[in-house]
């Protein structure tokens, strides 16, 4: 049964506009904020037809989040391991790395280096926080 919501986001204004894919179509999946799923728990997850990377920014999402995303066939490449404050910039500079084509690790180091760059703490606290070994 196919989606019955359209799979695409559109904003701009003339002469600029922009449409980005979402769901099934997106080339990745990406969440920042407060981690419900320490709040809750959820159900069963209908499998996905192709294996999408994720990155997910919120408080333990390894820990909350990997599980789920098997489920649904999402390859998690960036998460955290502890409790965090998750802001666009982390996003920013994983999607950058991402679409540069960087390794995962490069990623999580790409994310830790912007963690600690706004948040004034050591890069390796920020390290630890996005799983750099």
């Amino acid at each position: 049964m196919p989606c019955p919501y359209k799979e695409e986001f559109s904003f701009g204004y003339k002469p600029i506009h922009h449409t980005f894919p979402l769901g099934h179509s997106a080339e990745t999946l990406c969440f920042v904020g407060h981690n419900g799923l320490m709040d809750t728990k959820i159900g069963p997850l209908p499998k996905a037809k192709f294996i999408t990377p994720a990155i997910i920014f919120a408080c333990q999402s390894d820990r909350y989040f990997r599980p789920l995303l098997g489920e649904l066939r999402c390859k998690l490449i960036t998460s955290t391991f502890s409790n965090m404050a998750p802001e666009a910039y982390i996003l920013d500079a994983s999607l950058r790395a991402w679409a540069n084509n960087q390794p995962e690790p490069e990623i999580r180091q790409a994310a830790a280096a912007a963690y600690a760059k706004y948040q004034s703490c050591s890069l390796r606290a920020a390290q630890r926080l996005f799983g750099v070994r």
